[in-house]
């Protein structure tokens, strides 16, 4: 079972599944209120277990080891029911779900192939302040980050890391190989980066890109994940 894990309203996932539906790849299209609202949840929390089973109102079954590929996309956990309550309880739910759902996207880490899985607290890939992202560019090897915001000048590139792999206009191995090993360092398989000064400067990165404009190419790189071929 392959799933797309996001929002309603993320363009960029459902384009992902409806070009992964041309190509004949079974895919399912899944967003947290599904999951949190399932008819039933078993999932064991101790070490020497990673079932779990959710049994979902579209009569959709998932359960642990059935699942090949898991592409997350989700940020954030809300609580429908609970829109009429007041703040203080509606914010008690939300961490409540996060924490449920966080356990849940760690035991289904363990079993498949997961971009992007959660970092510490964020549900989907890192999601550092800008001087955690300037001191993992420095690990990765950059040698000059811009504490300005830059990412829209003129003189800015945009490298898309796709499960150690990159998409890029960026001539400089070298400088592809730093935003591949800053994606390792975050531990998030999709990330892009945002560079100046033909590679040489770090400006930013995030965990939850644009990539539809990248079409083919980045279809290309999912499918290599999955070892498909692309049709």
């Amino acid at each position: 079972m392959n799933i797309i894990f996001c929002h309603p309203f993320d363009k960029d996932a459902i384009w992902l599944y409806l070009e992964l539906k041309k190509s004949k790849i079974a895919v399912e299209l899944l967003t947290p209120e599904q999951v949190l609202m399932s008819q039933h949840w078993t999932q064991a929390l101790d070490n020497s277990s990673e079932d779990f089973s959710l049994s979902l109102h579209n009569g959709l079954t998932l359960k642990g080891g059935q699942i090949n590929f898991f592409f997350n996309r989700t940020q954030i956990v809300d609580a429908p029911i609970w829109r009429q309550a007041a703040e203080r309880e509606r914010e008690y739910v939300r961490s409540e779900m996060t924490a449920l759902l966080m356990s849940w996207l760690y035991q289904v880490q363990q079993q498949c192939l997961m971009i992007n899985p959660p970092v510490g607290h964020s549900l989907c890939g890192a999601a550092w302040s800008n001087a955690q992202w300037t001191k993992a560019a420095f690990d990765a090897g950059f040698t000059e980050a811009s504490a300005a915001d830059h990412s829209q000048s003129m003189d800015t590139d945009k490298v898309l890391v796709v499960g150690g792999k990159a998409i890029t206009k960026l001539r400089s191995r070298k400088l592809v190989q730093h935003c591949i090993d800053l994606a390792q360092i975050a531990k998030s398989p999709l990330l892009e980066i945002s560079v100046e000064n033909n590679g040489n400067t770090f400006i930013g990165a995030t965990a939850l890109p644009t990539f539809r404009n990248h079409g083919r190419k980045f279809l290309a790189l999912i499918y290599h994940q999955l070892s498909w071929k692309n049709p």
